[in-house]
């Protein structure tokens, strides 16, 4: 099965998120925990952050925010954020 990769725009720039092993494995770096463990909005944004690094770099496109930085774009995007968590686990 194939990963369901999602576009995204926010503030007018267009991304790519992307819930595979490579994006997990990130958060789980990046947090300390596993993905199974992905439940508090925190975490949600951690595993948001990494699956789009991934997802962005897989096109070869730029991402060059740090964490701070994602947080403060996704700011008054939440709604956003929410449906693509709730996208993690879908496959094609």
């Amino acid at each position: 099965m194939k990963v369901k990769i999602k576009k995204y725009k926010i503030e007018g720039k267009e991304f790519t998120f992307r819930p595979c092993a490579r994006g997990f494995i990130g958060f789980e770096k990046l947090t300390g925990k596993s993905i199974d463990d992905c439940n508090t909005l925190e975490d949600v944004i951690h595993m948001v952050y990494t699956c789009t690094q991934v997802g962005m770099e897989k096109e070869n496109l730029p991402f060059d925010y740090t964490y701070d930085q994602f947080l403060d774009l996704i700011d008054d995007h939440l709604d956003v954020i929410k449906s693509l968590a709730d996208s993690k686990g879908e496959k094609k």
